[in-house]
């Protein structure tokens, strides 16, 4: 998500702000937590909802037919 040439100061301050500098397991907790409330987050690629994205990308429901 950073510049081929991103400094070492660049790749710290983007891992500090996303929460990636965390123990995995904080971070697994912190995703948890928020999941449960449905809020998946921030798509690093699009930087908006993932849950949109998620639901658009899915199929549609079977019918029961």
């Amino acid at each position: 998500m950073l510049p081929p040439g991103a400094t070492a100061a660049q790749i710290e301050k983007f891992r500090v702000e996303w929460g990636f500098a965390d123990p995995l397991p904080v971070q697994y907790w912190r995703f948890l937590k928020r999941a449960v409330h449905g809020d998946f987050g921030i798509s690093l690629r699009h930087g908006q909802q993932s849950l949109p994205l998620i639901a658009r990308g899915s199929p549609p429901p079977c019918s029961s037919r």
